[in-house]
């Protein structure tokens, strides 16, 4: 319980922190890895309009949505009431291009409920493909940029491959 969200009953902060620092401890011979953030830009004004338990049971559809879409091996985390985390394993940036795709269809396909009524929010998502050396917190931190670039330029989704020179200013920084 002590790594698990009690809303979602995905990974907490706690959780996604051990599990990625796992993948990261691995030797550099092993297949990449990529750390999805998804920001939900509006639940805030769920929680405001109409109650915290409403943006929960956004919060855990959002969850149970991935899940249904993510392969058996890649790990949901739930940051905090806005953010969720993804880590997909042993994943080529093609692929994960692929599955974040479905993901998003995933996500636009059915609508957003909460109790009884239906949510329109806007959503962005960034993909990092993750560097061996890099911190849990450096992962997450270019995974967070990348979904804030994607809805800074009004995109749906910005991904950073190891190469990229998005990801190696924001190592900079």
């Amino acid at each position: 319980m002590a790594d698990n969200d009690p809303v979602t009953n995905v990974l907490n902060e706690r959780g996604m922190e051990k599990a990625l620092d796992g993948l990261l401890s691995r030797s550099q011979d092993d297949k990449p890895f990529l750390l999805a953030y998804l920001a939900l830009n509006d639940i805030k004004y769920v929680n405001g309009a109409f109650g915290h338990s409403s943006g929960d049971a956004v919060l855990l559809k959002v969850c149970e949505q991935l899940e249904s879409v993510l392969r058996r091996r890649d790990k949901t985390g739930c940051l905090l009431s806005d953010e969720v985390v993804v880590l997909i394993e042993d994943c080529e940036p093609k692929q994960a291009r692929e599955l974040a795709n479905s993901v998003w269809e995933s996500l636009n396909k059915n609508p957003l409920l909460a109790g009884n009524r239906s949510c329109n929010m806007r959503r962005t998502l960034g993909l990092v493909e993750v560097e061996h050396g890099m911190s849990p917190k450096e992962a997450s931190s270019a995974a967070s940029r990348a979904a804030r670039d994607a809805s800074r330029l009004h995109k749906d989704m910005i991904i950073y491959e190891q190469d990229s020179n998005a990801l190696q200013e924001h190592a900079e920084e």
